[in-house]
């Protein structure tokens, strides 16, 4: 009689060592599928972070190239339409020298022609200094956008490499312990 409840004791026992081999396994199945899952999804939202951020770069490289088409349209037409008033200062300020008139009133138009002259010039600097520093600025937010993205690109590749690493301590453990 001992030796039959022994048996049937050990019998339960191995079933529900059965029982708990089999809900670990489950168990452990269940973990593997949810981090795929949540792997799969960090994924899809880092390719979908990276895509937005091409785009954005993208946008700010036309952006860019558009107002660089601008400007070089618009400064040379400037630069022409400046030599023409230039130009047509300059006959003036001859034909009114051409005239004998008093050695002070010539002296004034020199002056004043130096004056038009430099004050041109001085344009022609400011206009240069503006837009190399619109240019300048440019390139700085591109820059920043490049670095921006080169940033989330290791963040990214570091998260998912500690991912992994996170997932195969997992799996280590779920391997090495006895259930």
């Amino acid at each position: 009689m001992r030796l039959a409840q022994r048996a049937n004791q050990a019998t339960a026992v191995e079933r529900q060592m059965v029982a708990r081999e089999s809900s670990a396994a489950i168990a452990a199945h269940k973990i593997q599928i949810d981090a795929q899952l949540q792997r799969a999804a960090y994924e899809q939202a880092q390719l979908l972070l990276v895509k937005q951020q091409r785009k954005a770069v993208e946008v700010a490289l036309a952006r860019r190239k558009k107002a660089q088409r601008q400007f070089a349209r618009h400064f040379g037409q400037q630069t022409v339409g400046l030599m023409r008033c230039h130009a047509r200062d300059r006959a003036q300020d001859r034909a009114v020298a051409a005239l004998d008139l008093p050695v002070e009133h010539v002296q004034f138009a020199k002056v004043a022609e130096k004056k038009v002259d430099e004050s041109i010039r001085a344009k022609r600097t400011e206009r240069l200094v503006a837009n190399q520093r619109h240019r300048v600025m440019q390139s700085m937010e591109i820059q920043a956008a490049l670095e921006f993205q080169e940033t989330q690109e290791r963040h990214r590749l570091d998260d998912i490499q500690a991912r992994v690493a996170q997932e195969r301590k997992l799996k280590q453990l779920l391997q090495t312990e006895d259930f």
